[in-house]
């Protein structure tokens, strides 16, 4: 199928925007407080400013959970009777890829 090159890089973008430089965390092992998000892992807490993180709605932060959240964001963002599929790949480094599509 066609679909214009610019509407996929926007749909990216914005996506792209919400997470890039950001610590990314999943959203259900989060405490907010005032303009902090508390993390408490391994008996060790880590606060971080609220501007600094972007949570994921995933249930821990892998590159499969993190690809499947982008391709949902981008199937949100795109919609096009042109598409039939949409597949995401996210890469955590060499050899360490994840794939996920969808039919829509």
């Amino acid at each position: 199928m066609i679909v214009d090159f610019a509407v996929v890089k926007d749909a990216m973008r914005k996506i792209v925007d919400e997470l890039d430089h950001k610590v990314l965390l999943p959203e259900k092992k989060v405490v907010k407080e005032k303009n902090e998000i508390t993390i408490i892992e391994d008996g060790k807490r880590y606060v971080f400013p609220e501007t600094d993180i972007a949570l994921i709605d995933v249930p821990s932060l892998t590159a499969e959970n993190l690809a499947k959240y982008v391709l949902e964001k981008i199937c949100k963002e795109i919609k096009n009777e042109n598409i039939s599929e949409i597949e995401i790949g996210i890469s955590e480094g060499w050899g360490q890829d994840a794939w996920v599509s969808k039919r829509l």
